[in-house]
């Protein structure tokens, strides 16, 4: 059995008894973080890192839910789910922050013209080989 050397106030005796609270959490408990994440990116110097933010929930959301799910149905344990779900959202976190410029010059294309930019850089082109 797997254990954990801390009991980080009760939360991991809650997903060894009750997988489903990692489910839960990982899927609709990204909710609060988004609207707070939606209200940080007016400020300046904190748009990128709430983009980053967003941009790894919004995109760890289905993937996670999905897997979990189906892991939850095989009766995976709960701190499995937990450490399958923290891999999931960082490699949708390091996905995010090495591919941000292409991503926000992707959704610059996408958006109206009147929306404000995600990034202030023009992007970059390419030079023509002679």
């Amino acid at each position: 059995m797997l254990t954990i050397p801390f009991n980080l106030f009760g939360f991991a005796d809650s997903i060894v008894k009750e997988p489903g609270y990692v489910i839960f959490l990982s899927t609709f408990g990204m909710i609060v973080p988004l609207i707070i994440l939606g209200i940080l990116k007016r400020i300046p110097f904190l748009s990128v890192l709430s983009n980053i933010t967003a941009g790894t929930i919004g995109l760890a959301f289905f993937p996670n839910f999905t897997i979990l799910i189906i892991l939850f149905f095989l009766n995976i344990s709960g701190v499995h789910l937990f450490f399958v779900s923290t891999i999931i959202f960082l490699s949708c976190f390091l996905f995010i922050v090495f591919n941000y410029q292409k991503l926000a010059d992707y959704i610059n294309r996408l958006s109206p013209a009147d929306n404000p930019k995600i990034t202030d850089r023009n992007p970059r082109k390419k030079r023509r080989k002679k």
